[in-house]
Formats: C-alpha cells, sequence, structure tokens
C-alpha cells in the first residue's frame, strides 16, 4: 500500500528549516524486523538515486543528520526516524516541486513503500536566529 501525500503534511518544508520527520510502521510481520529504511527526493521521477536532491538511509544505529530506526517491529510496529538538517534542506530550490518516498526494506529482503509524493520548500524568512 502505498500513501499519496505531502511530505511536511500539506505546508511544505521551509529552506534552512531543520527537523525530525517519524513514521509508525503497523502490520509488520511477526516473523521479520526492519532492517533499513530510504528517503529520497528527486527533481524528476527518471532521475538516479546517485542524482537525489537528499537520499536518507537509516539503521537501527542513531546517526545524527540521518535518522535511526527507532523500533524494528519485533512487535508488529515500528518507529523510523529521518533526520533533515538546514544544510539538507538549503539543497531545495524554493517553490519547486519535488518527488519523494520513504521505503523501507526487511530483513527478509522485502521493499515495501510506506508513503510517496510531491512536496516543496518555501523560501526561508528569517535566515539567522
Amino acid at each position: 500500500m502505498v500513501v499519496e501525500s505531502n511530505f511536511h503534511g500539506g505546508i511544505g518544508m521551509v529552506r534552512g528549516d531543520k527537523f525530525s520527520k517519524r513514521y509508525r510502521v503497523t502490520k509488520v510481520p511477526t516473523t521479520v524486523l526492519i532492517s533499513a529504511a530510504h528517503l529520497t527526493f528527486k527533481n524528476a521521477l527518471s532521475d538516479l538515486d546517485a542524482a537525489a536532491i537528499v537520499k536518507k538511509i537509516i539503521s537501527t544505529s542513531n546517526s545524527a543528520g540521518t535518522g535511526q530506526i527507532e523500533n524494528a517491529g519485533a512487535a508488529g510496529v515500528g518507529l523510523i526516524r529521518f533526520d533533515l538538517t538546514d544544510t539538507d534542506t538549503l539543497l531545495f530550490t524554493a517553490d519547486v516541486k519535488v518527488f519523494y518516498d520513504v521505503q523501507v526494506t526487511l530483513d527478509s529482503g522485502d521493499i515495501f513503500t510506506l508513503e510517496s509524493g510531491i512536496t516543496s520548500a518555501r523560501e526561508q524568512v528569517t535566515i539567522a536566529s
């Protein structure tokens, strides 16, 4: 199942912002765990992953500025966190729509797209705080 949505709840991101985005992953089979998760932003769907604006790959190890699989889903519900830094959000061009998706890889090798959609980043107003 794929959820089509706007990454930042319909408001869009703001360039220069720094924030974390968490996803609750339900119905994780009891025989497997979440082993990796990917967050990818691209200008075009046909762009290679290597050309992504931002690509985050997380594991169960906490990685500052990247994120972590906070709960691998042993009890059927997982929790993943992606960290976007100000450096990441400044890579977006203001008011240009981009494609994104969130994928989860299970230790069985299965890959599921949790969310897919279009988002954009607005220009920042306050530059220094």
